[in-house]
């Protein structure tokens, strides 16, 4: 019932032609808008490899692909728009398919011009700071909100490899605080139960946590997937609550363990860097961050001066470094600069400054865009949302305001599996109404 059909081939006498549509969401004027685009090019990308399919004049709604096509291949399909000089102005990318040739299959690329855009279809239900959830390689679930009153299962669901917000689908079975994906089942942890919940049959049952753990000092945090598939549930990210020293790491297959940080920590960053978990601040005491090595199952501490800032974001700067940005000190409210760290060093380690943004944000979150290039999405005091591109290339990180479609207050973000950063839900910070679009960053 949750779970659409694979993009599979299937061979008939006809063998119909595949096809891959382009589309720009609601965005009415993104063909035409100076520099108006001119051609498309189409290319498969297969281990970072490209192909070009086609080169198509702009506006084109599909392409045909045939009736062949590779087979038991992973490939993902891009879409670069250039205008009359043959600058690229509008990019698109699809999340990574199993193929089975082209014959009956329909693809979908969303293109869209630098800054944010809006795929087609609407939220059925309000979602302020919703809890966002990637099922790779398909869907993002928004569930949840903390408008009075709302129903917390009600639930959402943002089809990536359609390029659009499907129409409404079935509750999840109860409200949730955090939720792991393994396969097709989710973790589903709340206030009350803890369940295993299948996408395939609707059916739940009661999770059993690890030794070493009880759910409620992870429930609230996120949850990070690694280049790997194993995915984490750092508790200490939580932005309310007590602090933690627990994560929970889910294997493939579901099983679960038990990893403990050198200090409990609340309002933590957290993040990838190089295939390391990185967990920094939220603590006004011991090391200032924490790493997990690619498949070890124990935190080191780093030799930096305890950092009690929380609200911040942390992204991979360099194969060995992290940049925090955002976040404040939770007892004087100070903003915290930015600053970047060694994840590699484990004595007499010190932040190295990187200058201040504009405002003072707070659940921010850091996403690479590009390869000097992050986006950083967090709010003000006053619930407004906000996105800044953070230019890293130079000695010190350049950041320019990057506007929504609609002003929004109370949004969540995330990256999804094809490396678009998805702002999702909130309010209209005039009228408090709330806002039916999700929007999608082009860098």
């Amino acid at each position: 019932m949750f779970l659409s059909a694979t993009f599979l081939g299937c061979s008939s006498e006809a063998d119909p032609d595949g096809t891959l549509a382009l589309e720009i969401g609601q965005e009415d004027g993104a063909w035409s808008a100076a520099p108006a685009a001119a051609t498309v090019q189409v290319d498969m990308v297969q281990a970072g490899v490209h192909t070009t399919l086609a080169t198509v004049p702009a506006a084109t709604d599909s392409i045909g692909l045939g009736s062949g096509g590779p087979e038991n291949v992973q490939a993902s399909f891009e879409a670069t728009a250039f205008d009359a000089q043959q600058n690229p102005i509008m990019h698109g990318v699809t999340p990574t398919f199993s193929l089975q040739g082209f014959v009956d299959t329909q693809f979908y690329v969303f293109l869209g011009r630098t800054g944010f855009s809006r795929p087609s279809g609407s939220l059925v239900y309000e979602h302020r700071h919703p809890l966002l959830t990637v099922w790779p390689n398909e869907y993002l679930f928004i569930t949840g909100t903390d408008t009075a009153g709302a129903d917390p299962t009600n639930l959402d669901v943002y089809d990536v490899a359609f390029a659009a917000v499907l129409q409404q689908e079935p509750n999840f079975p109860q409200g949730t605080t955090s939720i792991v994906v393994s396969g097709t089942t989710l973790l589903m942890l709340s206030d009350t139960t803890n369940i295993w919940f299948d996408l395939s049959s609707s059916t739940s049952e009661t999770a059993t946590s690890p030794e070493g753990l009880a759910f409620s000092e992870v429930s609230g945090g996120r949850t990070l997937i690694a280049p790997s598939g194993t995915e984490y549930l750092v508790g200490s990210t939580r932005q309310t609550g007590d602090p933690t020293d627990k994560v929970l790491e889910v294997d493939a297959d579901g099983t679960l363990h038990t990893l403990v940080l050198s200090v409990p920590r609340l309002g933590a960053a957290a993040s990838f860097v190089e295939g390391n978990l990185v967990v920094a601040g939220g603590s006004a005491t011991g090391a200032g961050a924490d790493v997990l090595a690619p498949g070890a199952s124990t935190f080191t501490a780093l030799g930096l001066p305890a950092d009690a800032t929380q609200g911040a974001g942390l992204a991979e700067l360099t194969p060995t470094s992290a940049i925090l940005v955002g976040g404040q000190d939770p007892t004087s409210g100070a903003a915290s600069p930015m600053r970047s760290i060694d994840i590699t060093c484990t004595s007499a380690c010190m932040p190295t400054p990187l200058g201040s943004l504009d405002l003072t944000l707070g659940l921010t979150q850091a996403f690479p865009v590009a390869t000097t290039e992050l986006l950083v999405v967090g709010e003000t005091s006053d619930a407004v949302t906000h996105a800044f591109s953070l230019d890293v290339s130079g000695a010190s990180p350049l950041a320019t305001e990057q506007a929504f479609r609609e002003p929004r207050a109370g949004a969540s973000s995330v990256m999804l599996t094809n490396g678009q950063v998805a702002v999702v839900g909130g309010d209209d910070p005039t009228s408090g109404a709330g806002l039916s679009s999700l929007e999608l960053f082009f860098p």
